[in-house]
């Protein structure tokens, strides 16, 4: 009995003696409850279960804060994942507006090329309404028009026109007299 006591003892010493050493380390606390009282003459071997309940609380205690971490950087990490992949439909969305405005400006752009406006001063004569082109001839208004712009004429006679030139024909009477 005395071989397994000495034996034992031995292992503590050795456990101990390790443990000494980490307060080298900064485990002073440690060191303190576990094997100062070896050392110091402490013979009570309820201080080695402190110390060793302390780890093992501190150990739970680690691992509980751990597994918490864990669950909150998997929330985040999902989190962060709907969101890109919001991100990623807005960009998709405004991407596909982009095109659409590219295209649009680009009807716009050849619809304004396309279009002949007609701007500034014309001179136009007082009497038969013909204009005056840049290089000085002298066009009827309709011709001008129609090679200025994408305006075609079509001819007809307005009501005082139509009974200045036909009051005196006989068929211009005859269709008056119908109408009232």
């Amino acid at each position: 009995m005395s071989g397994v006591f000495l034996l034992l003892l031995v292992l503590l010493f050795c456990v101990c003696l390790r443990q000494h050493k980490r307060c080298q380390s900064g485990l002073r606390w440690f060191c303190r409850d576990i094997t100062c009282p070896f050392f110091f003459g402490g013979a009570s071997g309820a201080f080695i279960g402190l110390g060793y309940l302390r780890l093992v609380w501190a150990k739970r205690e680690l691992e509980a804060i751990h597994s918490e971490l864990e669950i909150k950087v998997e929330e985040r990490t999902l989190e962060l994942a709907q969101a890109n992949q919001h991100l990623r439909e807005e960009m998709k969305g405004r991407e596909q507006a982009q095109n659409e405005q590219k295209k649009l400006i680009s009807e716009l752009e050849v619809a304004l090329a396309e279009v002949k406006q007609l701007s500034g001063f014309m001179p136009i004569c007082a009497k038969c309404k013909s204009i005056r082109d840049d290089k000085g001839y002298w066009n009827r208004i309709e011709k001008y028009i129609e090679n200025h712009s994408d305006a075609v004429f079509s001819h007809g006679l307005c009501p005082e026109c139509e009974e200045e030139l036909y009051s005196d024909q006989r068929w211009y009477r005859k269709k008056e007299q119908d109408e009232s």
